[in-house]
């Protein structure tokens, strides 16, 4: 198999050379139409938007539905990175809870697709996971749908889908919502599981 993939790939240098010496110019791939590559490198206003969360922030995490949700406090820095490309949010809750976390959240945007991107760490696990999604027009608010490959679902029989929603409120407070997907049913009912209500600290 080797041999053959250095065999054709010697062919098409071949190939190649023959055309420069009969003198025919190699076809040149052509760039589709649409906003300058270039351009497309640089942060947008959709950073700018998001570089408005830089900043401390007193964070709030609800775990559960309604009155049983249990609560937990602490705090949370954000910075842009990347040359202003991500906004990378870190938390943390207070020590002396039984229950404290650890975690952070990179969002970014990319130009080209259109669509806002987010990764998640945290003390529920040794990984990560990934969600993307678009601005909601009429709320303002950002839903961005992920994916895991979760062993302990697979040997059920299901897939792990999530739901990201990025609430930007205002410039002193916004909130991370995160819903799983019953993936049992054809209905698909999101339930919420838990959500970072972050305030700018005074």
């Amino acid at each position: 198999m080797k041999t053959y993939i250095l065999m054709l790939a010697w062919a098409f240098v071949v190939a190649a050379d023959v055309r420069l010496v009969l003198g025919q110019e190699a076809t040149q791939p052509t760039i589709p139409p649409g906003p300058d590559p270039r351009v497309l490198m640089l942060p947008g206003p959709e950073h700018e938007q998001l570089a408005r969360y830089v900043g401390t922030w007193d964070v709030e995490i609800l775990m559960g539905l309604g009155a049983q949700a249990a609560k937990s406090q602490g705090s949370a820095t954000s910075r842009m990175t990347v040359g202003g490309r991500f906004l990378q949010i870190e938390y943390q809750t207070a020590k002396s809870d039984k229950d404290a976390l650890d975690g952070m959240f990179t969002i970014g945007f990319d130009r080209r697709h259109q669509r806002y991107s987010l990764v998640a760490f945290d003390t529920f696990g040794t990984y990560f996971v990934t969600s993307q999604g678009k601005q909601d027009k009429k709320t303002g608010a950002i839903r961005l749908l992920g994916t895991d490959d979760d062993p302990t679902m697979k040997a059920l029989g299901y897939t792990k889908e999530f739901v990201h929603v990025l609430d930007l409120r205002g410039p002193d407070e916004y909130a991370i919502e995160v819903r799983f997907i019953d993936t049992r049913t054809a209905a698909r009912r999101e339930i919420r599981a838990m959500e970072y209500v972050l305030k700018r600290k005074k």
